[in-house]
């Protein structure tokens, strides 16, 4: 496939510190992609000063900067939408702001395996908010009216376990299936992108119906599909030691006790 429209989009939203882009920079820099591609990065209703200060840290970095000023917070999905819009013919791998690379050929390894009808992700799950659903901390604080609202809003969004997706801090798809998708969406509050990660009219499940491959590659090249996410070795599984790309979730795995270790692994896989 030819790799003239693959584009890295990284977000910096305004929620974040320096810290973030900071980290992304100097682990794009270090790890090598391993392929051509047109670097963006997405800065998600930062103020004018901020921006100055962002462009000292993006100095001489080879990228495009798109500026998102719209007025509301429609979270990650939101950005991703305009941002395809403009990018229309082009493959894209969305970075949310808490990843980073940490492989060599990090970049390549998901390209080698992408087509048409494709979504890429460097990590799946079996989690679902459904099943990790739990009484006892609404009982904590006496409040029924919260445990029955959320949790009819779970159980008419959300399969049980398991409920096989892959995760949205990273991910690559042609920005014209993020768009279809995102379309007609809208997203004013967290849950909604809950729904459009894991949920039963997410993007795991749209995508399967429209008979979409969907695959998770590690950094030995490898790419693996649904019924086998967990040997990927990319995600609360094992050392996650052949993770691709960094993020928030991922890192809170390395810093856990065995014992938690192995309470999470079950509540993923």
């Amino acid at each position: 496939m030819n790799n003239n429209n693959l584009v890295v989009l990284f977000l910096m939203t305004f929620l974040e510190d320096d810290q973030r882009l900071i980290t992304f920079v100097e682990n794009y820099k270090k790890f090598n992609p391993g392929v051509d591609h047109k670097l963006v990065i997405c800065l998600k209703k930062i103020t004018s000063e901020k921006i100055l200060d962002f462009k000292k840290i993006l100095a001489g970095l080879d990228h495009e900067l798109f500026i998102d000023e719209y007025e509301k917070n429609d979270f990650d999905f939101g950005s991703y939408r305009r941002v395809a819009k403009k990018y229309l013919n082009s493959v894209i791998f969305f970075m949310n702001s808490h990843s980073y690379p940490i492989k060599d050929f990090w970049l390549k390894n998901m390209y080698n395996h992408f087509d048409d009808k494709t979504i890429i992700g460097t990590t799946g799950s079996y989690e679902s908010l459904l099943t990790n659903f739990r009484l006892w901390k609404f009982f904590k604080n006496w409040n029924l009216y919260k445990f029955f609202k959320h949790y009819f809003f779970l159980k008419k969004n959300f399969h049980k376990k398991p409920n096989p997706h892959f995760r949205s801090a990273n991910f690559m798809m042609k920005a014209v299936d993020l768009i279809e998708f995102t379309e007609n969406k809208t997203y004013e509050k967290k849950s909604d992108t809950w729904i459009s990660e894991s949920g039963k009219k997410g993007m795991t499940n749209f995508f399967k119906k429209k008979n979409y491959k969907i695959l998770v590659v590690n950094s030995d090249g490898y790419a693996f599909e649904e019924n086998d996410w967990k040997n990927s070795s990319t995600y609360n599984f094992n050392n996650q030691e052949k993770l691709l790309v960094m993020d928030k979730h991922t890192k809170r795995y390395f810093s856990l006790s065995k014992f938690e270790e192995s309470k999470t692994q079950k509540k993923i896989w």
